[in-house]
C-alpha cells in the first residue's frame, strides 16, 4: 500500500463559511517520494488525534557558496538557486511526517466534499459529526482490531487506538503480521483490510482536541454509535463549532505547508545531485 501517508487564532474568532476551500489542497504531490523502511520505522505512540509535530533534520552546509563560486546564470534563477540550496535536506522520517499531514489534509478535503450537497459548504459540526458516523460505522473494524491485539471485550476506542502495536503498524508503514491476521478474521483481502486501518485512523486523527477530552478516554465505538444520533451531543458539537473550525483550517494549512516544504527539500536534492555531476555530463 502506498500509505507513508497548531496554530490557533484568538477566541472569538467566528469560523467562515468557505470552510471547503481553505482545506482544499493541491493533488500534486507525489507521497512515494517518502521512504518506508519498516526496520527503522519509528512508533508513534501518541494517543489517536493527537498531532505529531515533525522532528526536521538540522541543517546540512547549504550550497549556496559553490553556487556564488559558479559561473553567472540569470539572475532570477540564481537567487532561486542560492534559496534553495538553504533548504535542509530531509531524513526518511522526516518525509514519513510531512507525508502524513499532507495525507491527513487530503482525506478531509474528501471527507468534506462527500458531505457537500447542493453546494452549501459543511459546517465544521457537520464534519465532526461525519468523522463520528464514519467511525461508528467501522465499528467491525475496531472489535476485531481489539480481538488482534490481545485487548479485552468492550474494550475504549482509545485503548485500541493507543496500544503499542497498533501505533506502530499505523507509524506510515502498516504491519503485514497484523493486517493479514485481521484479513483473516474479516474475511477479506489484506490490500483491502490495509486501505480500512488506514482510513479508520485518518478518521480518528482527524476529531478536533476540543471533542475527544470531553468524550472521556473511556469512550468505546458503541457510545459514539449512540452519540452519533443523539441531538443533545450535536448541540454540544455546535458549542465548539468556532474551535472545531480553527482545527480543520490548521489541518488543511499544515498540509499545504507541509506539499511545499517536501517539494523544496526534494529540488533541493536535485540542485545537489547537480552541482556534484556539473563537468561531468550534467549542465
Amino acid at each position: 500500500m502506498t500509505y507513508t501517508v497548531k496554530a490557533s487564532n484568538k477566541e472569538g474568532v467566528e469560523p467562515e463559511a468557505d470552510l471547503q476551500d481553505d482545506v482544499a489542497l493541491e493533488a500534486d504531490v507525489e507521497l512515494e517520494n517518502c521512504e518506508h523502511n519498516p526496520s527503522k520505522a519509528e512508533e508513534d505512540t501518541g494517543e489517536w488525534g493527537s498531532a505529531v509535530e515533525p522532528e526536521m533534520a538540522p541543517a546540512f552546509a547549504a550550497d549556496s557558496a559553490v553556487i556564488d563560486s559558479q559561473e553567472p546564470i540569470d539572475n532570477a534563477m540564481w537567487m532561486y538557486l542560492r534559496e534553495i540550496g538553504k533548504v535542509p535536506l530531509l531524513r526518511a522520517k522526516d518525509e514519513r511526517a510531512l507525508a502524513r499531514k499532507i495525507e491527513e489534509g487530503q482525506h478531509l478535503t474528501d471527507v468534506v466534499a462527500g458531505i457537500t450537497r447542493g453546494g452549501v459548504t459543511p459546517s465544521a459540526t457537520d464534519i465532526t459529526l461525519a468523522l463520528f458516523g464514519r467511525i461508528a460505522r467501522a465499528k467491525y473494524l475496531v472489535n476485531a482490531l481489539g480481538e488482534c491485539l490481545g485487548l479485552h471485550s468492550g474494550a475504549s476506542f482509545n485503548d485500541i487506538g493507543s496500544h503499542p502495536g497498533l501505533c506502530s503498524a499505523m507509524s506510515c508503514v502498516v504491519d503485514e503480521e497484523l493486517t493479514r491476521r485481521l484479513a483473516a478474521k474479516l474475511g477479506q483481502t489484506v490490500e483491502q483490510t490495509a486501505r480500512d486501518l488506514v482510513i479508520l485512523w485518518l478518521d480518528s486523527r482527524l476529531l478536533p482536541p476540543e471533542i475527544q477530552t470531553p468524550m472521556g478516554k473511556g469512550c468505546s465505538v458503541s457510545t459514539i454509535e449512540r452519540l452519533v444520533d443523539d441531538p443533545a451531543f450535536a448541540d454540544d458539537l455546535r458549542s465548539r463549532e468556532a474551535a472545531a473550525s480553527r482545527h480543520y483550517r490548521t489541518v488543511g494549512s499544515d498540509a499545504k505547508k507541509s506539499a511545499q516544504h517536501l517539494n523544496e527539500a526534494n529540488l533541493r536534492l536535485v540542485v545537489s545531485v547537480a552541482r556534484k555531476y556539473r563537468g561531468r555530463g550534467m549542465s
